[in-house]
């Protein structure tokens, strides 16, 4: 799947056994702590894309979600990408639409790139991943 979607011939050995517990073993928190451009992404990519659904990726630079969303977007493999801070007015209607009709039936991934100013209780996006992860 790395090679087929996302081009990669030989992961690291950590970016296999985290995607292998993210995807199989259903850990719901980690913290991969690795240097620049030692492919701690493609875990997020890898995982996302074998577990379907909504990806929730805290990133703590803007031009970083950026650059991340950009290059994770695979429309042959249905994976979408979003940098949700620069979604604002009827982009955050638009993008909010989309989340609030996505169902897992469409066998499709949605990577949500966001800063953590916009997960604190006031943000509309906390508010809006809070009511999607409840519903």
């Amino acid at each position: 799947m790395l090679k087929d979607v996302w081009g990669i011939q030989e992961p690291r050995g950590y970016q296999v056994t985290a995607i292998f517990y993210m995807a199989f073993l259903k850990t719901r928190l980690m913290y991969l702590i690795r240097k620049t451009g030692e492919g701690k992404s493609l875990v997020l990519l890898g995982t996302s894309t074998i577990l379907r659904g909504v990806t929730v990726c805290l990133v703590p630079l803007l031009g970083l979600g950026s650059s991340h969303a950009s290059n994770s977007i695979s429309e042959p493999h249905c994976v979408e990408s979003y940098h949700v801070d620069e979604y604002r007015d009827q982009d955050f209607e638009a993008l909010s639409e989309r989340m609030t009709h996505f169902s897992r039936n469409e066998e499709s991934s949605v990577i949500l790139y966001i800063s953590p100013q916009n997960m604190q209780l006031s943000s509309k996006w906390y508010r809006l991943l809070n009511a999607l992860a409840i519903s």
